[in-house]
């Protein structure tokens, strides 16, 4: 059960949703007031949705690119296998496909071409520090891993996964 409100104690304020608020929640709240708490009408948990990738953007961002829409297609539409090579199966029998995971991982790895324009964004969205404590961690834990990201790759893939936000439909 969530609760509809929450308090700051040090400044004596209750933060409510009031109309959602229930029975046992309002008598809760009118001790608080009784007190000397005021109560502030807001949403509780109040935190804005971040878009990221989903498939219609990156199928709009290649459309003019046909060899790179049929490589996502073929990655999102190849077949599953576990870690012997054994086909994975859907609860039906059928062959499980890798799917948009798949198709989105090898896009942040790829675009864009020149992975050099990303460090502004990266730095727009304060987020240099930990970029770089980032790569350094991975670069360092997987240097003599076959098929791991380059830097160029990585901060790509950065960039798509945790500093671009979709922009908002007109």
């Amino acid at each position: 059960m969530t609760k509809h409100y929450t308090i700051d104690e040090a400044k004596k304020i209750i933060y409510a949703d009031i109309l959602a608020l229930t029975a046992k929640e309002e008598a809760e709240v009118e001790k608080f007031v009784k007190f000397g708490f005021t109560v502030e009408n807001k949403k509780a948990d109040s935190k804005a949705k971040v878009e990221r990738l989903n498939d219609p953007y990156i199928l709009e961002y290649l459309k003019d690119d046909a060899e790179a829409l049929a490589t996502y297609a073929g990655l999102k539409n190849e077949v599953a296998t576990d870690e012997n090579g054994k086909t994975k199966t859907t609860s039906k029998g059928n062959a499980k496909k890798k799917g948009f995971n798949a198709g989105r991982n090898w896009f942040a790895k790829t675009y864009p071409a020149d992975a050099s324009t990303l460090d502004e964004e990266i730095e727009k969205a304060g987020l240099k520090k930990q970029f770089a404590e980032l790569w350094k961690a991975y670069a360092d834990q997987n240097k003599d891993v076959k098929g791991a990201m380059n830097a160029d790759e990585y901060k790509r893939d950065f960039y798509w996964k945790k500093v671009f936000v979709r922009p908002a439909k007109k």
